[in-house]
């Protein structure tokens, strides 16, 4: 029997992301060298104490934008196939998506990301509504289950197989993930904040009724800012950004130190 993803595949043009993944630090806005690793679980997100609860922890490498992005493709890839299976993407097409270049370097960051999707494991609960009743889903995967790079003869292959988790599917329910437009994320460029904040944004109402302060944005998509002063000024660039993109046009309010949308 097949599992798909999802009822109706999204749009070439669109990229996907459950709530859950896009809004706490599970894929940080990091850009130094070194990446801790997390033997231990470390607690992203919880909801308590509400009719719908949501808990979230991981294990394993610091993630990043990078990795991000290239986890959107191979969901992008398994929108309407058959996720029990192996799923294939040609490296070529994969990397043209990414914006990449097809050289060593760039073959070799695949690599890296594609290693660390497979080594971060996610634990937690979450809630959907299914014919009116919410129901709780316990979980527990790696982002990618398994994944083959190589030909027979030990060189790179053209195309690479890989495997999602089905567990999958309990995210993708109708209101349950965030879209956004993969060429407005491509003009965001290597400014991380804005990245996180695009899917942020996009896994939220477009209302002012739960507006987020700085501080928790700054903790939220993992910065290591030295302090919020020097977070503040990233975040109103990312803003900028964000606005001239045509993403979303919001601003951080003085008296409150939060984000509103305008």
């Amino acid at each position: 029997m097949s599992v798909k993803l999802i009822e109706k595949p999204w749009a070439k043009a669109v990229r996907c992301l459950p709530n859950e993944l896009a809004r706490y630090a599970l894929f940080t806005v990091g850009t130094s060298q070194e990446r801790r690793y997390y033997t231990k679980p470390v607690l992203l997100g919880l909801i308590d104490g509400s009719h719908a609860p949501m808990e979230l922890q991981f294990v394993g490498p610091e993630l990043r934008q990078d990795d991000l992005d290239v986890f959107l493709e191979l969901l992008h890839y398994a929108r309407d196939a058959d996720l029990s299976g192996k799923l294939k993407f040609k490296r070529a097409e994969l990397m043209k998506s990414l914006g990449w270049a097809r050289t060593p370097f760039y073959y070799e960051r695949l690599l890296q990301c594609m290693r660390r999707l497979s080594q971060s494991n996610l634990e937690g609960l979450i809630t959907r509504r299914d014919n009116g009743d919410l129901i709780q889903h316990r979980f527990n995967f790696n982002l990618v289950d398994s994944f083959e790079y190589k030909d027979v003869n030990g060189a790179m292959a053209r195309f690479w197989h890989y495997r999602l988790p089905v567990e999958l599917v309990k995210f993708f329910t109708a209101s349950g993930f965030a879209r956004i437009d993969l060429k407005r994320r491509q003009a965001l460029k290597n400014n991380h904040i804005a990245k996180w904040l695009q899917f942020y944004f996009a896994s939220h109402k477009a209302n002012n009724k739960y507006a987020v302060s700085v501080e928790k944005v700054m903790h939220s998509c993992g910065s290591k800012a030295s302090d919020l002063k020097t977070f503040r000024q990233k975040l109103k660039a990312a803003l900028k950004l964000l606005k001239a993109a045509g993403i979303v046009d919001a601003y951080i309010d003085k008296d409150s130190d939060r984000i509103l949308r305008k």
